[in-house]
């Protein structure tokens, strides 16, 4: 079976992701009950999480697009889930042993071309046009998403779990804090976000395509 059923009812590709059956409903709900870090942290979601680092990204005072791109930088696992990053790297690990060989099949290879094709079908619903993006965005939002990622460790786990070789983005920098927000508030904020780039009037005025 390459298709997962959304709450709307959609048959989601994976194969072939298409922006018509991107429901934003859809995105906000499984996200906000998606747990960060496996569920060890307890409910602290993904979707929380995505508002913070969107957050910072207005913060900062970035362009609107890239802030729309924060708030998106996750959005392919409310279809494919979260598959963490220690998971993706013992795979990675037990397709040597097996000895497959990973010229272009590695693992992390193979995710990312899931999680691009995700995106596209995304951006496109939404309105945002990823090819226009500088690559310098998406390098802004992976800092402020690790940046995010340090916050996150360093208030959810015990002080004994800490990786003191975490590189990590610098947690000094952020001003948020975890709030562990429930479901169905992370829904809602989420939502709240999202409605602010998906309205006719955000998409004139920084020509991007009107949000379906």
């Amino acid at each position: 079976m390459l298709w997962v059923t959304t709450p709307s009812g959609k048959k989601w590709s994976l194969m072939q992701p298409r922006s018509e059956d991107v429901v934003v409903s859809d995105i906000a709900h499984n996200l906000a009950y998606q747990v960060r870090f496996n569920g060890s942290c307890g409910q602290y979601t993904v979707a929380e999480h995505s508002c913070h680092v969107h957050d910072e990204a207005v913060r900062q005072n970035l362009p609107p697009e890239w802030c729309f791109l924060a708030l998106l930088h996750d959005a392919h696992e409310a279809y494919i889930g979260d598959i963490t990053t220690p998971v993706t790297c013992a795979l990675d690990l037990l397709l040597v042993e097996a000895g497959v060989t990973l010229n272009d099949r590695s693992l992390n290879q193979v995710l990312t071309l899931l999680k691009t094709r995700t995106d596209r079908a995304i951006f496109e619903a939404l309105g945002l046009d990823h090819f226009s993006l500088p690559g310098k965005a998406y390098h802004t939002v992976r800092t402020l998403d690790a940046t995010a990622l340090r916050v996150e460790r360093e208030a959810l786990f015990p002080a004994a779990l800490a990786d003191p070789q975490s590189t990590y983005g610098d947690a000094s920098q952020a001003s948020f804090h975890p709030a562990c927000w429930s479901a169905h508030k992370a829904r809602q904020y989420f939502l709240d976000r999202i409605a602010r780039y998906t309205s006719d009037s955000f998409s004139k005025k920084f020509s991007l395509h009107t949000a379906r």
